[in-house]
């Protein structure tokens, strides 16, 4: 039995250019409440690295804006790690709520913290394989916070809303079955100078 190897749609550029203009407008809560947006400019490289991938952790089951609003929150607290470390459980839960599974989340920070005193020097990792090894951090969240916090294109950061629309849109098989499926297919075919988009 031979495996069909998939195919994108010929048009597959032609999609991309025109969801490129579809978001010309730059107006979802992502454009200005993603992590992109979210460390502070004034804080040292390792801290803003920190921030973003705090933020990263931050927004999953929770809206954008409401991210943003407690990332304002943490960095007015000092988001650092060694604040991070400091900072006592219950205080944490308190600044980070109401972000989605909170508890859980100030649980995975304290963690993480300790993590990258002890064995980054205070910094997050720099590949894939070691950011996905802390508590909380899933592919989307690492491939993201290499692009965002060290400016290296290394994959597709994939959810389930572009995990959806990939398979609507014919980009990947209707039975891709979730999101880091679909980036493996995506990152199949896709020229690595589009990843970007």
């Amino acid at each position: 039995m031979s495996l069909k190897r998939f195919t994108p749609p010929e048009n597959w550029k032609d999609m991309l250019e025109k969801i490129g203009v579809m978001r010309i407008k730059k107006d979802a809560p992502v454009d200005f409440a993603g992590c992109h947006k979210c460390a502070d400019q004034n804080a040292d490289e390792k801290s803003q690295r920190f921030q973003v991938l705090i933020s990263l952790l931050l927004s999953s089951q929770t809206k954008d804006r409401v991210t943003y609003e407690v990332m304002g929150r943490l960095k007015e607290y000092g988001l650092n790690v060694d604040s991070m470390n400091l900072i006592q459980l219950d205080a944490l839960e308190e600044l980070i709520f109401p972000i989605g599974f909170y508890k859980k989340k100030a649980v995975y920070i304290k963690k993480i913290s300790e993590i990258l005193r002890d064995r980054f020097h205070n910094d997050i990792p720099t590949s894939v394989e070691e950011l996905t090894q802390l508590p909380g951090i899933g592919p989307k969240m690492a491939y993201l916070a290499m692009k965002v916090a060290w400016n290296k294109v290394v994959g597709i950061g994939v959810d389930t809303h572009v995990h959806r629309i990939s398979k609507r849109i014919g980009f990947v098989p209707p039975d891709s079955r979730n999101p880091e499926k679909t980036r493996t297919e995506i990152e199949s075919w896709l020229p690595k100078y589009d990843s970007n988009l």
